[in-house]
């Protein structure tokens, strides 16, 4: 069986400064330096005026398609997070902080 390989990155953005992309960029970074296939709502969702409920329709969205969801720190207080976490679990995908993700990939 091959290894799951796409990664959805779910994390705070509300309320962070710059919508917390720089964490994005940088998990996104150390995914596809581990040779996964990442989906990032940062890049998904360029324009920061994109209404809150249409956001969280795409990441919806685009979860359906991965293998995996990549927690980012501080997504426990984060409502958009919950909703996808929710929908994560219902589609059965595994669900792991980035940080046991990336821990873990270099022992697998």
């Amino acid at each position: 069986m091959s290894k799951p390989k796409k990664v959805y990155i779910a994390g705070p953005m509300t309320g962070i400064a710059e919508f917390n992309h720089p964490a994005f960029r940088k998990a996104a970074k150390d995914l596809r330096a581990l040779g996964y296939d990442v989906v990032s709502p940062a890049e998904l969702i360029t324009d920061t005026s994109t209404p809150y409920q249409e956001c969280i329709d795409i990441g919806l969205d685009a979860l359906k398609d991965c293998d995996i969801v990549a927690l980012l720190n501080g997504w426990t207080c984060s409502n958009g997070v919950a909703i996808e976490f929710k929908r994560a679990e219902e589609l059965n995908l595994i669900i792991l902080g980035i940080e046991t993700l990336v821990f873990l990939e270099g022992r697998v």
